[in-house]
Parts: structure tokens; C-alpha cells; sequence
């Protein structure tokens, strides 16, 4: 983690009358070291792997500061709980999404977001942000699938 971002994140801190502890640093680290989308029991489990003790509250805490200021981002998939994953300094991108296996591939197509600029301008619409999720199968559990089924 670079850091002038681990600065940010303790004046982020700061401002909202709380120190960097151990805890609220490996949180971040967490997140920021690598590609995933975490969900907040991942990042418990990831706590108890290495004999270390966190609150529940502690996480949630640490992770709606971590996206009110813009490091991370909180996505919903359609699974009934929401994941994190690191968005400070990140170019956006958007998601395709496995309904078998849950495999999340991260995409950007560049003719997909001027597009959606262009929508927004015919409407005269002032976006602040957008999503786009694509469900269905990835190439793995399509052959699964094929495999699967009875020869006719």
C-alpha cells in the first residue's frame, strides 16, 4: 500500500476523531494489497487465521469510513450482503458475475462508458455514479453445464 494513500486514510481518521490502530491498518491493508471483493466475515476469518481478535463493530466501522471517503467501494451482488474492494486511485470498472460459481470478472469497455455518457447527455442527466453487473454463467461452469446434461 502506498504511503501518501495510508496518510489519507489517517486523516480520514483524524477527522473523524479516531486513531490508526493495528486493527483499522490491517483492515485497509486487507483491501488494498490485493484484487478481491471482501465481505466482512472474509476479513474476520483473515483476523482469526493469524490468532488476532476484531470486533464485528470494529470492521463495519472501519469499512463505512474507508468508503464515505472514497477508498473503497461497497457493492451489492445480488446476494443478499454487501463486499468491499479497493477503489482509491482505481480507474473504473464494471462486473461480470457467475451465478454458479459466484466468480466476479472485472471489466472496463470503453464503448459501454461513453455511451453511457452519451444517455446521460441526450436526457440532459447528471450522473454521480453508476454500476453496471452482468449476470450469468463464466466459461468454466458453462462447460459444467454442457458436460452435465444428458446426451440426446
Amino acid at each position: 500500500m502506498e504511503e501518501t494513500i495510508l496518510n489519507s486514510f489517517k486523516d480520514a481518521l483524524r477527522r473523524e476523531n479516531l486513531k490508526l490502530t493495528p486493527q483499522r491498518k490491517q483492515i485497509f491493508s486487507a483491501i488494498a494489497d490485493t484484487d478481491e471483493h471482501w465481505e466482512v466475515d472474509d476479513i474476520i476469518y483473515r483476523f482469526r487465521e493469524d490468532n488476532q481478535r476484531i470486533s464485528r463493530a470494529t470492521v463495519y466501522r472501519t469499512l463505512d469510513i474507508l468508503v464515505d471517503y472514497g477508498f473503497v467501494r461497497k457493492v451489492d451482488f445480488g446476494e443478499g450482503r454487501f463486499r468491499y474492494e479497493y477503489a482509491a486511485g482505481q480507474d473504473h470498472h464494471d462486473h461480470l458475475i457467475c451465478e454458479d460459481c459466484g466468480e466476479i470478472i472485472e471489466f472496463l469497455n470503453e464503448k459501454i462508458e461513453r455511451q453511457q455518457v452519451k444517455i446521460c447527455k441526450d436526457y440532459s442527466f447528471q450522473p454521480t455514479k453508476h454500476v453496471l453487473q452482468i449476470y450469468g454463467l463464466c466459461q468454466d461452469c458453462q462447460k459444467k453445464r454442457t458436460s452435465e446434461s444428458p446426451a440426446e
